[in-house]
Formats: C-alpha cells, sequence, structure tokens
C-alpha cells in the first residue's frame, strides 16, 4: 500500500510485482514475478526499485529491498547455471549416443575420418606401449621434415611434429647425420581458426625448436618473409599504415614491432584507390510505384555491383593499359572478393553477366540451385510423372529444347489436358513438336530400367546434353554436371537405382562443392576472402568492407573454466551448451568475451590476406545498410590507417576518390580526362603475317599392324590394336585370341616380381582380372603355358635383375646421309634386358603354332624389332644390341640375326 500511496511508475511497477507473490501458484511463477521485479531484460540488477522519496522517507525499506535484490540476483545466477548445465548434460547423452552410433558406423566399414588420422598417429606417438619401438623405426628413415602453410596447423599437428622431430635433437640422432626441420609459414594470414588453428603456436613452436637445437649445439633460424614479391609498393606501403598502431599489428603478429614489408616490384607502378560507399536510399513514398526499378533504387549493393561492372566494361572497351603486363587489362587479371558470399556475390555475378563480361561464378555453388542441375531434375520429374507439367515446361524452355515463350504458348493456350499431351497432339503437326515428343518418349522408354547414373551419364555425354547446357549457361555449367553425376553414382552405389528415389535423396541432400577458381580461364573471378587463400590477381576489389557479422556460425559450445575438483585438472576445459538469454552468466560471458576476441583478430587477419591478394592496383569501397556502417569495420579501418597518405582526385565520371600512387603511373591510369581519339597503327613486317610450318616429322607407331605398312599377320593377337567397345565374346573369335595374348603380357609384366611359391596364385588373380571373358578351362592354358617360360631355366637372365618389363620407347631418328624429314618412333618393348656391354630387346609372340624358322617369321615382327634398335642405339650407343622373339608356344626363344635386323633398319630409313 505504502508504493501505491506514493505513487509513481516505478513505485507502482514494484507493487504490483510484490502483490503478485501472493497469488503466485508454482515455483516457476514466482521466479518469474521476482525477476520482473529486481532484473532488466538483460538479467541485470535494477539500478533503481523505488523512488528517491520512498528512500529518503523509508531507509530501511530501501536497504531490505536492496538486500532482497542481491540474493534473487545470486539464486537466479545459480538457478540459471544449473538449467545449462541439466541441459548440457541432456545434449552430452544425446551426442554420446550419436558418436557412438558414428564410431559403430566407421568400425563396420573400416573407416577412419580426418580427425580420426590425426588423433590415432598423435597416439601411436605418445601413449602407447609400442611408443619407443615406432620412433626407433620412424627416426631411421627420416632425415628432413618439411611444414608447409605451418600458421594453420593446429595443435594436435603440432603435437605429432614435435614427436618426429624429437630425435633430430637429442641423443645420438642430433649427430648421426645432418637432419634439417623446416617449417614456413606467415602468422598474419592464419584464417582458418574454425579448423583449429592457433597462430600463435607457429612463433611458440618456433621458440620450442630453436631452444632443442641450442641445446643440441645445431644452428636455428628464423627468417621474416618481409620481402614481397607480389604486390606493388602502393599495396604494401597501405597494407603497413593500416596496421601501423599497437592495436592492429597486434591481431596479426605474436611479436612486439609494426609490421614493415619491402617491395621487390618497387619501381614498377601501383595504385590504392577508395570509393565513396554506396548508401541506402530512402524510398520517396509519394512516387508512383515502379516494379522494375524500385529493387534497385533501394539497394545500395545492387548499385555498387552495377558501378563495379561498368567501371571493368569501360577498362575492356578503352583498352586500359596493365603495365606489368604490357597489354591492356583482360577479365582475368581482375579478382572481387567479399567477405561472404551473401548477399553481395550473387549481385557481383548478375552486373558482369549484364555487361557482358565473361565471369567465373561463385567459388561455392550448391548443386540444387544450378541452373543446369535444376533442369536435369525437371527432366527427371517429367520422366517420373508425365503428368507434371511444371517440370515439363521448365524442360522445354531449357537447353536441352530451347523453345521460346510463343511456343510454349502455343502448346498451352486453352488446353484441355496435360502439357505432355498437348505436346504429342502438336507432335503430329509440326516437325519440330514431333522431334521433341519422339525424344522424350524415348527417354520414358529407358528411364524405368537403366539405373540414374547410367541415364543421366548417356544424356550428358552420349547425347550431347553436356555441351547443350555449357554453351548456353558457360562454364559453371559443366562444373555442377559432374558434381550431379558424381551425385548420382554415390546414390547408386548406397541406394537401390531408382529414378524418383535419386531426386528425392538429391533435393535432400543440399550438396555443395567448391570449384577451382585457380586463375586459368580469362574471367573475372568473384571469391570469399577465406577461399582466395593463396590467390593474387593484378587488379582487387573489395566491395563487401561495412559489415562487421562473422561469416563463421556461432558458437553452441562454450569452454569455461572448470571447477578446481576432480575430475578436471586445472589445463582443462568444461563446455557448456549456450543456451539462448543466458549470456549473462559470468562463465558464458567470459567465453563468449574470448570468443569475440579471437574472431576480432581472424578479422584483422582476414583484411590483411584481402589486401594483399592484389599485385597492381586496390580498390575498396562499400555498400551500407539503412542502419549505416558497422563500428569498426574495414571501410572505416582502412580510411583511419590511410588518413594523410591519400589525395583526392575526380573521376572522369565527376566522382571524388582517394588515391595512393607509386612508380611511374601511366597516363591511361591518372584517368585522363579526354580519352585519345587516334591510335597510332603500327604496320607488321611481313614474317610476321607468314603462318609458321611445322617442323616435317614422320611417325611410325611401333607395332605390327602399323609399321613399314606391313600387313599384320592373323595370328598375332596381342599387338592387334583393339576398340575397347569391340571387346566382347563374339567380336574375339572363337578362342579369344586378342584377350588371349594380352593375358600373356600381363603375367609375364608382373609375376616375375614375385617369389617363385607366390607366383601361381597371383597368376590365377590376374587371369580372373584380365581374362574374364576366357573359359576357366583357356585360363588355365595361359597360366601353365606362361609358367613353363618363368620355370626354364634358359630364360631365368631374361627376368632377373637387369630386365624391366613393358618398357615405353620414345625416339626421334635422323636419317643418315639423307634430306627426309626425321623419324619418329614411339612402341612398347616387352621386355628390356640391359647387362654391362650388351642389351637385349625380347618381344613376345602367342601366335598358334609359332614358327621354327626364320624365313617364315612375318616381316612385321622383323620391322618391329629394328624399330626398337633404332631407338636404343641412341640411348646405349657403347652396347652391342640384340633382339629376340620369345614364342609362348613351346617356350622358343628366336633370335634375330644382325644382318636380318639391318636390312630392315635401311628399309625404315627409306620409307
Amino acid at each position: 500500500p505504502l508504493l501505491l500511496e506514493q505513487g509513481g511508475a516505478t513505485n507502482e511497477g514494484l507493487a504490483v510485482h510484490l502483490n503478485r507473490l501472493q497469488t503466485a501458484s508454482s515455483e516457476g511463477e514466482t521466479i518469474t514475478i521476482l525477476k520482473d521485479a529486481f532484473l532488466t531484460g538483460k538479467n541485470e540488477k535494477r539500478k533503481r526499485l523505488i523512488t528517491k522519496a520512498i528512500t529518503d522517507e523509508h531507509p530501511g525499506l530501501s536497504d531490505r529491498l536492496s538486500y532482497a535484490q542481491d540474493k534473487f540476483h545470486e539464486a537466479f545466477t545459480v538457478y540459471e547455471g544449473l538449467s545449462v548445465a541439466k541441459a548440457s548434460q541432456a545434449l552430452a547423452q544425446l551426442a554420446d549416443k550419436i558418436i557412438q552410433i558414428y564410431e559403430r558406423l566407421k568400425t563396420r566399414r573400416a573407416a577412419l575420418d580426418y580427425q580420426d588420422l590425426i588423433e590415432r598417429t598423435a597416439n601411436l606417438l605418445t601413449t602407447r606401449s609400442s611408443t619407443a619401438w615406432v620412433l626407433y623405426k620412424l627416426d631411421q628413415g627420416l632425415d628432413h621434415i618439411l611444414v608447409d602453410e605451418a600458421q594453420d596447423t593446429s595443435p594436435d599437428q603440432w603435437q605429432i611434429i614435435a614427436q618426429l622431430a624429437e630425435e633430430f635433437f637429442s641423443g645420438m640422432g642430433a649427430n648421426e647425420t645432418h637432419r634439417t626441420l623446416f617449417a614456413v609459414g606467415d602468422e598474419k594470414q592464419s584464417i582458418y581458426g574454425f579448423q583449429g588453428a592457433e597462430p600463435r603456436q607457429f612463433n611458440d613452436m618456433g621458440n620450442r625448436f630453436a631452444k632443442s637445437a641450442g641445446q643440441a649445439e645445431k644452428r636455428f633460424h628464423k627468417i621474416p618473409l618481409n620481402l614481397s614479391f607480389r604486390s606493388t609498393s602502393a599495396v604494401l606501403e597501405a597494407v603497413d599504415h593500416i596496421f601501423k598502431e599497437p592495436e592492429r599489428y597486434a591481431s596479426l603478429t605474436s611479436g612486439d614491432k609494426s609490421i614493415t614489408h619491402y617491395a621487390h616490384r618497387a619501381a614498377e607502378p601501383g595504385l590504392v584507390e577508395i570509393w565513396p560507399t554506396e548508401q541506402t536510399e530512402t524510398a520517396d513514398k509519394t512516387a508512383p510505384f515502379a516494379p522494375l526499378t524500385e529493387g534497385f533504387a533501394n539497394n545500395a549493393g545492387e548499385r555498387l555491383a552495377q558501378k563495379i561492372a561498368k567501371k571493368i566494361k569501360a577498362w575492356l572497351e578503352q583498352g586500359e593499359f596493365l603495365p606489368s603486363k604490357g597489354r591492356a587489362i583482360e577479365p582475368g587479371d581482375i579478382l572481387i572478393l567479399v567477405r561472404k558470399r551473401a548477399p553481395f556475390a550473387p549481385l557481383m555475378i548478375r552486373a558482369l553477366k549484364a555487361q557482358g563480361i565473361p565471369v567465373a561464378g561463385a567459388d561455392r555453388i550448391i548443386i540444387t540451385e544450378q541452373l543446369a542441375v535444376m533442369d536435369m531434375m525437371a527432366l527427371g520429374q517429367f520422366l517420373s510423372l508425365p503428368e507434371d507439367d511444371l517440370s515439363l515446361a521448365s524442360l522445354l524452355k531449357s537447353p536441352v529444347f530451347n523453345l521460346t515463350d510463343e511456343d510454349l504458348f502455343q502448346l498451352s493456350h486453352k488446353r484441355k489436358r496435360s502439357l505432355w499431351q498437348s505436346l504429342r497432339y502438336f507432335a503430329k503437326r509440326e516437325d519440330k513438336y514431333k522431334q521433341i515428343a519422339n525424344q522424350l518418349s524415348l527417354w520414358l522408354s529407358r528411364a524405368d530400367i537403366l539405373p540414374p547414373f547410367e541415364f543421366f551419364a548417356n544424356l550428358l555425354e552420349g547425347e550431347g546434353l553436356r555441351k547443350k547446357f555449357i554453351a548456353r549457361l558457360g562454364p559453371v555449367a559443366g562444373d555442377a554436371l559432374d558434381e550431379f553425376l558424381n551425385l548420382a553414382l554415390q546414390y547408386d552405389e548406397q541406394e537401390p537405382p531408382s529414378l524418383q528415389g535419386f531426386l528425392t535423396w538429391l533435393e535432400r541432400s543440399e550438396a555443395e562443392i567448391k570449384r577451382d577458381m585457380e586463375k586459368g580461364r580469362n574471367e573475372v573471378r568473384v571469391m570469399t576472402v577465406h577461399g582466395a587463400k593463396g590467390l593474387e590477381a593484378d587488379i582487387v576489389f573489395l566491395p563487401d568492407t561495412c559489415s562487421t557479422g562473422s561469416a563463421s556460425q556461432s558458437e553452441s559450445l562454450l569452454a569455461i573454466k572448470p571447477p578446481d575438483h576432480p575430475p578436471l585438472g586445472p589445463d582443462q576445459k568444461a563446455l557448456v551448451w549456450s543456451l539462448p538469454g543466458k549470456n549473462h552468466l559470468p562463465a558464458l560471458g567470459e567465453a563468449l568475451s574470448r570468443i569475440k576476441q579471437r574472431e576480432q583478430e581472424e578479422q584483422m587477419r582476414l583484411l590483411y590476406v584481402a589486401l594483399t591478394r592484389a599485385r597492381d592496383r586496390l580498390y575498396v569501397t562499400g555498400f551500407e545498410t539503412a542502419k549505416g556502417r558497422g563500428k569498426n569495420c574495414w571501410y572505416d579501418i582502412i580510411c583511419e590507417g590511410l588518413e594523410g597518405h591519400l589525395k583526392e582526385e575526380q573521376t572522369l565520371e565527376g566522382e571524388t576518390v582517394k588515391r595512393l600512387e607509386t612508380g611511374q603511373s601511366s597516363q591511361s591510369e591518372k584517368h585522363p580526362k579526354e580519352p585519345q581519339s587516334e591510335k597510332q597503327i603500327v604496320q607488321l613486317p611481313d614474317w610476321a603475317l607468314v603462318q609458321a610450318q611445322s617442323e616435317p616429322v614422320r611417325t611410325i607407331p611401333v607395332a605390327p599392324s602399323s609399321i613399314l605398312a606391313y600387313e599384320t599377320p592373323e595370328d598375332d593377337e596381342d599387338k592387334l590394336p583393339v576398340e575397347p567397345a569391340l571387346m566382347s565374346p563374339k567380336s574375339l573369335g572363337q578362342d579369344g585370341r586378342f584377350i588371349r595374348g594380352r593375358l600373356v603380357h600381363k603375367l609375364l609384366e608382373y609375376l616375375p616380381d614375385l617369389a617363385p611359391r607366390t607366383r601361381e596364385k597371383a597368376a590365377h588373380s590376374l587371369a580372373q582380372l584380365h581374362g574374364r571373358e576366357l573359359s576357366q578351362k583357356a585360363r588355365s592354358a595361359i597360366i601353365a603355358e606362361t609358367m613353363a617360360i618363368l620355370d626354364h631355366p634358359d630364360y631365368q637372365d631374361l627376368f632377373g635383375p637387369g630386365s624391366q618389363a613393358e618398357v615405353s620407347l620414345i625416339a626421334k631418328i635422323n636419317p643418315k646421309g639423307s634430306q627426309k624429314p626425321p623419324i619418329l618412333l614411339s612402341g612398347q618393348i616387352d621386355r628390356l634386358v640391359v647387362r654391362t656391354s650388351e642389351v637385349v630387346i625380347v618381344d613376345y609372340k602367342s601366335n598358334r603354332p609359332s614358327p621354327r624358322k626364320l624365313e617364315d617369321v612375318a616381316d612385321a615382327y622383323k620391322a618391329q624389332l629394328a624399330a626398337y634398335r633404332l631407338g636404343l642405339r641412341e640411348i646405349y650407343p657403347s652396347h652391342s644390341l640384340k633382339a629376340a622373339l620369345l614364342w609362348t608356344d613351346g617356350p622358343y626363344f628366336m633370335e634375330i640375326p644382325s644382318d636380318m635386323i639391318n636390312e630392315y633398319e635401311r628399309l625404315l630409313h627409306k620409307e
């Protein structure tokens, strides 16, 4: 009553809450009422519970209320902490069940994931009883350790490296041989904290290894990477200015000195240009509604994308000169970097395409959002349900059939049946629709028979749909279709093949692929800074600089300091579930502050990576939301860092920009106010207009079917080229002689390298793999024939040390005393035996029956050996060269006399 009598919103509000306590029916309701009475919406204590007048008149009441508030806040914090603990316990129990299922699946499939490899390797080197033996065995074979991208190495990975390198600096291992440990990295570029990388460990491990090297009296060098071979002085000076202050460079390096770069390209022209940001404009509510321009007028990102695209278009049309390349700017010279893909990357890609500028597309794409894949899915939906009019309409307008809106209107207007029925109706009257209907009918007949991968692969590759998609949608369609087929193959291997099942599985998978954006095609690249790590470009745009939110997901599990009692030790962390609205708890607040600090430091390193991607020119701009720029955003950091180092200039469009230029800038780089009206034409000399003639050369494949144009003997079953598509039992003849010859070659290639006792078992495995088309009886006969050769005492040296199987030979022979062009020989020697002063060329022949006289040997075989000898003479000029045929039917070894080989060499020179 006292509070109500005194009046005032503060007094009356507290009175209402306290009076509600008398009717509270549960503990939860009581807590809610007291929370409303004593705490703010952020769960902090209210600064004033009653007005000053009552406090002065009734000081005892004020003290009692403050005491109650303190006690409730203390109890409420414990209560909230218990709710977090219970939720975390429930989550841990659920996660434990999921992990158990996951581990069972890995065990069942004998599979390890990436983290398993790291953990098990670390355990093998640290905690197992066999660790000493493993380290000893490894130490015998390790002389050098190289760690690349060391700044992105996680603590677990560093643990493995430290264990491997331990023997380098201790005991006899430090003195037995010269060993090296080389780690290269730049902690300023550590931007993969979400993968466990800790940049400061790079410096800590360096100090650890330096100490170990000192104790072992070994040299240790720390070499700073300050000299840049990539960027011009303008870019590097800008980077140094931006990160000059301690609060900036402290995020980049564990040292206490500012960042300093030196440019190897110091004298070359460089430019850093800052554009004004695009601001969101408030729509004029009195203006008439214009649906085609409404979004553009209010979308600052859309306007900025158009501005950049027009700038690039002007460069390409006017032939803007790029001094470092000695030519005009090309699309492939330009890289546009964003902090996160949404919302700017799609706007930028669309704006570039609208200007007709080649663009590589997004660096990471969701498969089901790609037009080519959507069209293939529409085809699948139609084939599963022909009455699906929407899927058929999408398919008809796709690159598969390329119908127009007018065509679709003709098929659809006033129809009283499905679109498929309407198409079949018009197919009887117009050839254009007849071809489409026949094609769809054929696909309908196949869709229920073939597995998804086989069906779609045949459409894309066999029937040319891939070429149609790429011709209309660009190279990005090819990447999407490749992954589409990979997913179809993956589905066929895991599930019963079903077209509808595959489409449903694909829609739910949300599959995503990362495209290779290495500079290869002459296209503008639009990428995230994370994706551009390790890449570079002559011209870089940074248009996404006004936001401050992290691109990574918010943390759900927080590491808090554990209690002082067991089971957790002082260096261990306890993970708790960060429930919404619980950040007021001190432990969670501290954990979130640490995370926020790490994110801010990584954002600074991300900015460093973005700035240093530029070789020649760097353009900085941004787009603001309705709330303006984010606090401490990249745009403000860059402008503050470069304050006093920029000069303002007017562009041709009348806009004021700020520039930092170094080197001897060309006139085109200074954006002349009047473009050159005349271009000097240089007349090319006559020789530059004549197409260069290729060097004449005669290519001779060393095979009986082609060499010297001799006709191949009918019985030559091991050299005759056979197309894979024709490799069927019916096309091989009754005895399967072509596969027979190839199987003999495989056996004679692999078996000599095996121990004699294991050869027969391996022979059966090889025969099953390479001769499955042959009968078991035929395979057994071939194995017996081959084993007879290997066991024959006269042929042991052919398969012993110094011999090689299936030796590829490519040689360029210049005919002596002749004006004829050189001969290019290419072939494969079945067996080559190299001795101290002699080389033996052996070619297998499996003709049945095999000849026993030299005059019965086909001329093509002799010419083949002559060609081999011609090529090897260039390699072994001081050896005597012998050539022989090994007939597997027998077996029988036939050396071809040297004078006979000489005759065929002369024939080769005459050809």
